[in-house]
Order: C-alpha cells, then structure tokens, then sequence
C-alpha cells in the first residue's frame, strides 16, 4: 500500500479529512484492511508502532497499533476508536509520524485516557491507556478525526 505523505496535495486533503466509521465491526473487509496495513508496516523501512487507514489512503476508521502496554507488544486492530475521557496530567515527547517523514517535534499531550471501540466479534470494549502506548493512541485517532500531529506542536 502507498504511504500518504503530506507533500502531495491529494494526500494532504485525505489526511485532513474526517474517517467514516465501520457500520459493521464484523465486516471481512477489516480483516482484509488489516493485513494490507502489517504489510505496509513491514515495507516502511523505519521502525514504525502504529499506522491509520488514512496513510494508505483509505478513509475509514481504523488502526494497527503495537501495544506497549502489553507484556508481548503485540499489534492490535483499532476499529472506529474514540477517547472517551482523558486525564487532566499532561507530558511532552517527541513525535514523529510516516506521512511527515521530516518533522520531529515536541507535543504535549494527556498521561492517560479511556478508549472504547469495538471489536471485530461486535463487542465493546473500554480501556484505560497510560503513556507512550496513550500518545500512540491520541496520535492516531487525531489521524482518524483529520488532525495531524504538526497541529500540537509545542511552542518554545
């Protein structure tokens, strides 16, 4: 799958772009949306933790995420996320992201927050995130809600 990068205008337009949400989370095209998306993972040539449908310019509501919160930091699939509460506690890291390959920037984002999304049986599920694996998730449904990561970036 292409990598959609914010230097071609047609790219930065999908990127921008609010996701629609999976009517069915027990649709096969999850499954099918989700191996094209490890596939890509592998072929980035960087060490890459997590990618949205947006960057292989599929406008729905999903994600792959490796989840190091985890103890085997196992990839999951994210399916119409949405934050339900976040802490009031903030931390800055640094960021990075595939589709702005040349920007690398301090964002402050919250500590922790819940999440709920269903599955791919059609449960819902509702999980507390903390740290790197929280910013993982932030990071990615602002990609879902056409927000990139440049639009947090900490002002010295």
């Amino acid at each position: 799958m292409p990598k959609t990068l914010i230097t071609k205008a047609a790219h930065l337009l999908i990127l921008r772009k609010q996701s629609q949400a999976f009517n069915n989370p027990t649709n096969a095209t999850i499954k099918h949306l989700a191996k094209r998306k490890l596939t890509t993972l592998a072929h980035t040539g960087r060490k890459v933790v997590v990618i949205a449908t947006t960057q292989p310019e599929i406008n729905r509501q999903l994600v792959l995420v490796q989840r190091f919160d985890k103890a085997e930091k196992p990839f999951k699939v994210i399916i119409n996320p949405e934050i339900i509460a976040k802490t009031e506690a903030l931390y800055t890291l640094v960021e990075g992201c595939l589709s702005i390959p040349a920007i690398r920037e301090k964002v402050t984002r919250p500590c922790s927050e819940t999440v709920k999304f269903p599955d791919t049986t059609g449960n819902t599920i509702s999980e507390s995130v903390n740290g790197y694996t929280a910013l993982i998730f932030q990071h990615e449904i602002g990609h879902l809600n056409g927000t990139l990561f440049t639009n947090r970036l900490v002002v010295a």
